[in-house]
């Protein structure tokens, strides 16, 4: 047998050096999938935490009784941007929806019971703003960006639908004593769970036969169980539409007849604002 040249040797050595090399590469490519598909396994279909379930809810009804005017969408689409991205610095920074936190959207009707939000999903992760080097390197930058991008394309895909034709009646305070149990239930007032956030955005205008705000009306302390909420366990903010036509019933006294209203229910103002 010929003795090896030392060419030869040194050629082999690349080999092996070159198939350690695509070896490890592999190896570490397999950990990142294997780490990426554990991460998957722990969502739920709608990127909540299957074991532990949504860290806070965020609640928001929109009230499109009244066709929305560009003015009113643009302030809207304002207030989603910073409630989809925890690093915003505007008005609404802190309404951001974070990592395991569900953010859920109803549109008003004029029944006052809404059977399924139109939009139910969690942050699952992946703000390219929060996400940091080691993250990126086991998880995948590309993976995280995709799933934080799916999940404000499912909050901004409420717009296209929002605008409706104006309804005989709008109720308000019944649709919020339907849709409030659902996600500030009695587990929330476990000592360490936060608090439910309900934000509506509305003109605030209550029209039904029970109570409307087109005539005159009690004040909230007086109002009958019916039109009554729990909100012990809940955040309010209270964005109001002004529209020119309802002038003489948005007054003064009636934005706060709601600041009134939720403390009565036993919950707490976080932000009021007329849009």
């Amino acid at each position: 047998m010929s003795q090896e040249t030392r060419e030869e040797r040194m050629a082999k050595a690349r080999r092996r050096a070159k198939w350690f090399g695509i070896g490890a590469v592999l190896v570490v490519v397999a950990l990142m999938i294997g780490l990426w598909v554990m991460k998957q396994e722990g969502l739920d279909g709608q990127g909540c935490p299957k074991k532990s379930g949504p860290s806070r809810e965020v609640v928001v009804l929109l009230d499109t009784s009244d066709p929305l005017s560009d003015k009113h969408k643009a302030e809207l689409r304002r207030i989603l941007r910073e409630m989809t991205s925890p690093a915003a610095s505007g008005r609404h920074g802190s309404f951001a929806v974070r990592e395991g936190e569900r953010v859920t959207f109803y549109l008003l009707n004029s029944t006052g019971a809404p059977e399924a939000p139109i939009v139910q999903i969690c942050n699952p992760g992946g703000n390219p703003e929060e996400r940091q080097a080691i993250e990126t390197l086991a998880e995948g930058g590309i993976i995280k960006q995709w799933r934080w991008e799916q999940f404000v394309k499912a909050v901004e895909a409420l717009f296209p639908a929002a605008e409706g034709e104006a309804q005989p009646q709008s109720p308000i305070l019944e649709t919020i004593a339907v849709i409030t149990p659902r996600h500030a239930s009695s587990r929330r007032a476990e000592k360490d769970a936060k608090p439910a956030h309900l934000i509506v955005i509305s003109d605030l205008l209550q029209h039904t036969g029970k109570l409307s705000h087109y005539r005159s009306y009690p004040a909230p302390e007086s109002l009958g169980a019916e039109l009554s909420t729990d909100l012990s366990r809940v955040e309010v903010s209270l964005f109001r539409l002004e529209r020119q036509k309802y002038a003489k019933y948005q007054t003064p006294e009636h934005f706060y007849w709601w600041t009134d209203w939720v403390e009565a229910m036993g919950g707490r103002v976080a932000w009021q604002q007329a849009l």
